[in-house]
């Protein structure tokens, strides 16, 4: 376990060392100055591999996360629309039940009605008997 925390202490100051510019602050300690970095290739620990794979995986599950969110506001927003469309529509005086009750009754009364018929041709030998009565009326007053 001390071997592999030396190792890793030793990984990490490597790639601390990387990244110091003559000049700039040293990220741990703060100083411009940089005396003696670490030397070496961290690839030889295999921490920097498995270091850069689990950048790669973080950022991969970061964008996923942020796909995840921007998806979830979506259907939020949608669900919020259908919520307000749902408060908009009336509610009916009448259940599914009475109503087929009414429409079955209705349909009781239209068929004790009888046969339909066409009020127009009704309404048609209606005036030619009107026309027939009163010339009958007028033959026989003539008559």
């Amino acid at each position: 376990m001390v071997e592999a925390e030396a190792r890793l202490s030793r990984t990490q100051a490597i790639i601390l060392a990387e990244k110091l510019t003559a000049g700039a602050p040293c990220p741990v300690c703060g100083s411009n100055d940089h005396p003696a970095p670490a030397h070496g290739t961290p690839e030889q620990s295999g921490l920097t591999e498995a270091f850069r794979s689990a950048q790669v995986l973080a950022r991969t599950a970061s964008e996923a996360r942020v796909r995840a969110e921007s998806e979830l506001g979506n259907f939020r927003m949608r669900l919020d629309e259908k919520k307000r469309a749902l408060e908009e529509q009336e509610i009916p005086e009448r259940t599914l039940v009475e109503l087929e009750a009414e429409i079955a009754r209705l349909e009781g009364d239209v068929a004790g009605l009888g046969e339909a018929v066409d009020l127009d041709a009704m309404a048609e030998q209606l005036a030619q008997l009107k026309l027939k009565l009163t010339e009958a009326e007028t033959a026989e007053a003539m008559g």
